[in-house]
């Protein structure tokens, strides 16, 4: 599920900067200000990204359980906010 609201957001971010490599902690936030979303949409967002990376690569962090609803829920909201149309 986050794979593919990554590769969602990279696809948006590519239309405006075609040769950046931009980690998605920056991504989500540089994407987020550029679209205005909410912090708190943007923030919400994050936490989702966190959790899922200490479930695949069990880093020893501390990170607040995500349901699978509230994560899609999440990204869902964020995803809303980028425009309808873009690289046309």
């Amino acid at each position: 599920m986050f794979a593919e609201f990554e590769t969602g957001v990279r696809s948006y971010w590519r239309t405006i900067r075609p040769r950046a490599r931009t980690p998605v902690e920056s991504l989500l936030a540089r994407v987020g200000d550029r679209c205005e979303i909410p912090l708190d949409v943007i923030q919400d967002a994050q936490t989702v990204r966190e959790y899922r990376n200490q479930l695949v690569h069990d880093r020893g962090e501390q990170v607040k359980a995500v349901t699978i609803a509230d994560a899609r829920h999440r990204l869902a909201t964020y995803f809303a906010r980028l425009p309808i149309k873009w690289g046309v």
